[in-house]
């Protein structure tokens, strides 16, 4: 069953398990109404006998009977309508999801009617490898993978390997399994929603259009006069972000699901990770360029391609800090925001949505600075999880340093994606360990469009650094001549 299935379902359960208690309540209105109609009974009854000779205490208390009951009259029918209206409401979304978990269920009808099964012939004689290809919008939960054939035998090829003796087998992952671990990396990865996603192969461009020049005013015959109009372009490579992990066999021999969840996790958190480092702290050097290195950048730095737009220095404007170490309070936020305002959509793109990347005890600072009492007496902070005064999602990573705010308009980072997500293993690299070593493998490059439309500011009266964090070190390649070193990757 597809994670959203799942999700649906459990929603579906809770939406039923309200309305029933909805219902109970709306029998328990109606049980009123039913009381109420005999009081209204009684006191018709009681207006037929009343006449002339009724004294001024009975009329009285005829008259305070009758609004009493008009009172709980308008009560119960509020009640009648309020009731009615949520049960309505969470009428309609069960139909909603209803609906939509149909649809997910006759699309995965359809994907497993149209998969093709390829057979590849080894080199060991008559041995074959059956390998099942489904098509990429079917994603399904670890424990339902390892449930279908094709994962099973995917999952029992790597079993069998040690008796069957093949050399330096990589198997061809079912591809369903791609979309999980796909999932699985944007979940790890905060800030992929964020950003402009783009599918390239080998070398893309980018055209940026600058913006439009002003037209001249002239005297009626007069001539026309010639207007500046400036296309620029960025280059996009793919840098590989890659890691290994061992295995002890014995997990092999575990049950499938936990397999597959324990080789999803790890390395959909290693390059989901890698990933966000980059797109805010990215080198240029066999990695995409981040956003603070483009806006502590004074001069035109190496990685900025011949045909860019023109280079405008936001070292001072775009980039801040503390004025002195004895601001404090709210004044701190004031200088903050001050410049982490000066963002703006330099270029239309189909997303203009703000975030705000900084680490847990950042946001935990933003938020006391603007505690106050409620009128209960209450602590309470006046923002949630977003941005106050800018707006904007607020986004905690664990790699940014304290009191350092980073972020803008995310869809002017453009993240190109060369290739989709590998899952490779050996069972030989650590033979005598008793390892089977898997391999997670993508490719991507990424930089800010526009430098424009980011900030950063530190809390403190530190200056924010291109390169307070620190990568993983490519400890594997020290001693090798990579062709593809250096920052111009443009």
């Amino acid at each position: 069953m597809a994670l959203r299935q799942i999700l649906i379902t459990r929603k579906l359960a809770e939406l039923e398990e309200e309305k029933t208690a909805k219902l109970a309540e709306r029998e328990k209105i109606t049980e009123r109404r039913a009381t109420w109609k005999e009081r209204e009974k009684r006191a018709a009854e009681a207006l037929r006998e009343m006449n002339d000779k009724s004294t001024k205490e009975e009329k009285d208390a005829f008259e305070d009977e009758v609004k009493e009951i008009e009172d709980q009259d308008k009560e119960i029918t509020d009640a009648e309508e309020e009731a009615d209206n949520i049960i309505a409401e969470i009428e309609e979304k069960i139909e909603e999801l209803k609906e939509e978990l149909e649809t997910i269920e006759e699309r995965a009808k359809k994907a497993n009617q149209k998969r093709t099964v390829i057979t590849k012939i080894t080199k060991r004689e008559g041995e074959k490898t059956r390998m099942n290809r489904f098509t990429p919008e079917y994603r399904d939960r670890c424990g339902d993978l390892a449930s279908r054939a094709e994962v099973k035998e995917f999952l029992r090829d790597m079993r069998d390997i040690a008796t069957r003796g093949i050399t330096n087998t990589t198997l061809t992952v079912p591809v369903v399994m791609l979309p999980t671990l796909r999932d699985r990396i944007d979940t790890y990865s905060k800030l992929t929603p964020f950003v402009n996603v783009k599918p390239i192969r080998g070398t893309g461009k980018q055209n940026i259009i600058g913006s439009a020049p002003e037209a001249v005013w002239t005297e009626t015959l007069g001539k026309f006069n010639e207007l500046t109009f400036n296309i620029a372009q960025e280059v996009m490579d793919g840098h590989k972000v890659a890691g290994y992990i061992p295995v002890p066999n014995p997990y092999l021999q575990d049950s499938d699901e936990d397999l597959a969840a324990l080789v999803m996790d790890m390395l959909g958190q290693a390059i989901g990770l890698a990933k966000d480092k980059a797109i805010l702290y990215g080198t240029g050097s066999n990695m995409p360029i981040g956003i603070v290195p483009r806006l502590v950048a004074a001069t035109s730095p190496t990685w900025w391609g011949t045909n860019a737009p023109t280079f405008t220095n936001l070292s001072t404007s775009n980039v801040g800090k503390l004025s002195a170490a004895s601001v404090t309070g709210i004044k701190v936020l004031q200088e903050a925001f001050k410049v982490l305002g000066k963002i703006k959509p330099k270029y239309n793109t189909a997303d203009e949505s703000v975030f705000w990347a900084m680490s847990h005890s950042t946001w935990m600072n933003v938020k006391v600075e603007t505690m106050s009492l409620n009128s209960a007496g209450a602590v309470v902070a006046g923002v949630s999880d977003e941005m106050p005064i800018l707006g904007g999602k607020v986004v905690e990573l664990d790699f940014m340093p304290d009191n350092v705010i980073v972020g803008g308009y995310g869809g002017h980072y453009l993240l190109g994606e060369r290739n989709e997500i590998e899952l490779r293993k050996s069972e030989h690299v650590r033979f005598l360990e008793d390892q089977t070593v898997f391999a997670g493998v993508a490719r991507y490059d990424g930089r800010p469009l526009a430098g424009e439309a980011f900030a950063a500011f530190s809390l403190t009266t530190t200056a924010v650094s291109g390169t307070a964090v620190t990568f993983a070190t490519d400890s594997a390649n020290a001693t090798q001549t990579n062709p593809d070193q250096g920052a111009g990757d443009t």
